[in-house]
């Protein structure tokens, strides 16, 4: 099979800084294009929001002292840089902070308690590889602040949904033990991003 010839035209010399015309080949296509596949790696994620089974968004009052825990599964690595979440009212100086556990129930990424705004809040973290997989994401208010929550189905509980612990907590721990310490409840849980 002759090799076909592709024609370049107008193609401007940087060093002459003149026009010229010239040809390349298949064979050069190939030799320039060629890529090792198995040197691309996944990128982490730049943005990875928390999807479940949650449905329709509501504002709700979160009970003080309560920690909010629900499953969340990464499919990819994410490089998380902040976590933001949304108030609809503040109540008084209370503080909000968030936490990611991993499957053994150790915190991998946790937020420093702060009084939140109303509207997005954007709470840097140290820097935080998350690996693919299973993990839990808690939340906990000392106040009645009212946030926006995702509305769960009423049909049934989410396996390991609900909140952890007793009310009157002042801060996530740092390990939980999923299996004695999550009460299952149909309660709405907060919207939550882990973002870069």
């Amino acid at each position: 099979m002759a090799i076909q010839k592709i024609r370049k035209e107008q193609i401007r010399d940087v060093g002459s800084d003149q026009i010229q015309d010239g040809a390349i080949t298949d064979a050069d296509i190939s030799a320039s294009a060629h890529i090792h596949i198995d040197k691309i790696g996944m990128p982490a994620a730049k943005i990875k929001q928390s999807l479940d089974i949650n449905t329709v968004q509501v504002m709700a009052e979160a009970v003080a002292g309560r920690i909010y825990i629900k499953p969340i599964y990464f499919s990819q690595p994410v490089l998380c840089h902040y976590v933001i979440f949304e108030v609809n009212k503040v109540a008084g100086r209370g503080l909000v902070q968030i936490a990611l556990y991993n499957d053994s129930g150790a915190m991998v990424l946790g937020t420093t308690p702060a009084t939140p705004s109303v509207g997005k809040n954007q709470v840097g973290v140290a820097e935080c590889r998350i690996s693919p997989g299973q993990y839990y994401v808690a939340m906990l208010s000392t106040t009645k602040h009212s946030l926006y929550m995702g509305n769960v189905l009423a049909a049934a509980v989410i396996p390991m949904q609900g909140f952890c612990g007793a009310a009157g907590q002042t801060e996530l721990p740092a390990a939980i033990d999923l299996a004695a310490e999550v009460t299952e409840a149909k309660n709405a849980q907060p919207w939550i991003t882990f973002s870069t």
